[in-house]
């Protein structure tokens, strides 16, 4: 496979070794900081279950605030797991599933379209934990912390000063 950098001036332009060199350096920065990733996120599932473990043990009665927080770990790390997936695999699609053809609408694919669907699913993601749907409220969408935040202030407390509760 010939792979080419096009300019307007100059036409296409096959690589030089500075290019590869570069390119080779993206792609092992990016494995680098995948697994540095990837065992940041090991760590803390080891420590998420050593806590809850210790919890079980040492507490016979979980308080419903340490469950909640738990509960809240949990989401959060399963969040940034899945988004530590979600750009691995952009970065495979960048630097090994573009080597399978040299067809070029291949190549739109495995690159302009997989860095659209990265983004885009990094912020599904983010919605989806961080969201819950709420058929019963005028407001579909209604966020975890200003439902936690409305809930710990007292009903006949103003939120404008001067307006009425």
């Amino acid at each position: 496979m010939k792979t080419a950098l096009y300019t307007r001036d100059m036409g296409y332009i096959w690589p030089t070794a500075l290019y590869c060199v570069f390119n080779e350096f993206d792609f092992v920065g990016g494995v680098i900081l995948c697994s540095c990733a990837f065992i940041i996120d090991m760590l803390t599932l080891v420590r998420l279950r050593v806590a809850n473990n210790v919890i079980e043990v040492h507490c016979q009665i979980a308080t419903q605030d340490m469950l909640k927080r738990r509960k809240n770990e949990i989401r959060l790390f399963s969040q940034a797991f899945t988004q530590c997936i979600v750009f691995c695999i952009t970065l495979l699609s960048f630097h090994v599933f573009t080597l399978f053809s040299d067809n070029f609408w291949w190549q739109f694919s495995m690159v302009t379209l997989i860095w659209i669907t990265a983004h885009s699913l990094d912020g599904l993601i983010v919605v989806l934990f961080h969201f819950r749907l709420s058929l019963c409220s005028t407001k579909h969408l209604t966020s975890t912390a200003m439902m936690s935040s409305s809930a710990s202030r007292p009903a006949n407390t103003a939120i404008i000063p001067g307006a009425k509760a």
